[in-house]
């Protein structure tokens, strides 16, 4: 049975902010699968928090309708070969994917560079959905000293720097920090709301 209910903007930057930043002043961005929860922490406490309705589940779906692959491939192509930045020789990087429906072995091939071209429009739009957020909040200023960004959608490859430029703010990723034990598999930043309810609970 449910016990009780808690915000996932609240958890997740339970378990990512360290002491210091929670004291000093910083934002903490979820990206989860289905939405992207923001919240901002100044003398211990959360004097802000929302959830916009987008996620890392429209990166991989933009990913299989462009490229026609089925959304389990879409999702796998992301996690393996997906960044935010873009690199000299993303062109010469040469995939292939399963096409949606076939029966066949036919196979559709693509570049990194294309693969990414895809990810980082929907990837930007969640940013500056976030950082509109952070500037209605009121707590801009403060959120720009240190902004920390988590959950699975923030794994992409060179989210960090990226994040940087369109948050223009100071960004670290957020992992889960203040609960010890955690094996490798369980101790990435989508698992980070997870370790914080463990920390609330407690």
């Amino acid at each position: 049975n449910v016990i009780n209910f808690t915000a996932k903007p609240y958890v997740s930057a339970l378990s990512t902010l360290t002491k210091e930043e929670q004291n000093s002043g910083a934002a903490c961005l979820d990206i989860g699968s289905g939405s992207t929860s923001i919240s901002i922490f100044i003398d211990g406490s959360m004097v802000f928090a929302k959830s916009i309705n987008i996620g890392g589940w429209y990166i991989s779906s933009d990913i299989s309708k462009i490229l026609s692959t089925p959304f389990e491939q879409a999702e796998a192509l992301k996690t393996l070969y997906g960044s935010a930045l873009r690199g000299p020789n993303d062109g010469e990087y040469i995939y292939q994917t399963p096409l949606m429906g076939s029966d066949s072995d036919e196979r559709l091939s693509f570049s990194r560079s294309k693969l990414i071209s895809i990810i980082r429009p929907r990837f930007y739009e969640i940013l500056i959905h976030a950082k509109k957020c952070i500037e209605q909040s009121g707590y801009y200023d403060i959120a720009k000293r240190n902004t920390v960004i988590t959950g699975g959608g923030s794994e992409l490859i060179g989210s960090i720097e990226f994040s940087e430029r369109i948050l223009e703010s100071r960004v670290r990723s957020g992992k889960p920090l203040n609960i010890d034990g955690l094996n490798e598999e369980i101790s990435g930043p989508a698992f980070s709301s997870c370790a914080g309810m463990l920390i609330h609970s407690i």
